[in-house]
């Protein structure tokens, strides 16, 4: 049964696929019947068999065992199975960037977890590489704020950011949603909120930003360094202390049809 926060078209060109459960052994062949326990096991074995996998990844709570940051594989997708973001990818305990990503790879329906005791800390990072994040909850710390990561989705490639709730990045009372530094990058239907800082911070590439919920961050968007070519469209931009700001740069980004 597929958790309701799993989008099926969303599963990479897989040709095989790897299982994992809190009930399973690394010592397992990652099959369904008898599945690995740790992700960081299972994506050892799509790197052998060159990617293209999909991971199913049961309910429960994913850190014993676990090497982090996490590295996913070329054409390879994690998706996580429990219903409602029971599915946890906890890197609470660490100061790793908790997923590093590849060309082509997918997280799909995961929750990620990231309070960390230091706050120069990603949660995400595309690693430069244009990959899938969807129907996914990215965590940060909103109760203390000096527990959590600086940037909980760190873009600089063709990313997809979509359907997923990002919050609670609020090192230092200047923590950053979703950064964006380069690429083509599209981030559209998500709830960005509770993020002590910025909503999300454009300060290169040329990114689509539309239909998100943009909400009680310090700064809902912030660009600077924008391009013409830059859209910010249709977003709800409510609640925050400042909703939009655009400065460094002579050139305009196309924005229209928000809501603020």
């Amino acid at each position: 049964v597929f958790s309701r926060s799993v989008d099926l078209l969303y599963i990479g060109s897989a040709l095989s696929y790897l299982y994992v459960d809190v009930s399973g052994s690394d010592t397992n062949p990652g099959t369904k019947a008898s599945p690995f326990r740790t992700i960081t096991r299972a994506l050892a074995e799509a790197a052998i068999i060159k990617g293209n996998a999909a991971i199913f990844i049961g309910p429960g709570t994913y850190v014993t065992g676990e090497t982090f940051p996490i590295r996913l594989q070329s054409n390879t997708a994690l998706v996580c199975l429990g219903d409602n973001y029971t599915t946890v990818i906890d890197n609470s305990a660490g100061n790793a960037t908790t997923i590093l990503g590849a060309s082509g790879a997918v997280v799909n329906g995961c929750r990620i977890n990231s309070e960390q005791t230091v706050g120069a800390t990603t949660t995400i990072s595309d690693n430069a590489t244009a990959m899938t994040i969807i129907n996914s909850y990215i965590f940060g710390n909103i109760v203390n704020p000096g527990q959590s990561p600086s940037v909980c989705v760190a873009v600089s490639s063709d990313t997809r950011v979509a359907k997923s709730t990002i919050t609670g990045c609020s090192f230092n009372n200047s923590g950053i949603g979703i950064n964006i530094s380069a690429g083509n990058p599209t981030i559209e239907f998500n709830t960005i909120t509770g993020n002590v800082g910025t909503g999300v911070s454009v300060s290169g590439g040329i990114p689509v930003i539309q239909g998100n919920d943009i909400q009680t961050n310090t700064t809902g968007i912030s660009i600077t360094n924008a391009t013409p070519a830059t859209v910010v469209t249709g977003n709800n931009i409510h609640g925050n202390t400042t909703g939009m700001s655009v400065s460094g740069s002579a050139a305009s980004p196309s924005i229209n049809g928000n809501r603020i």
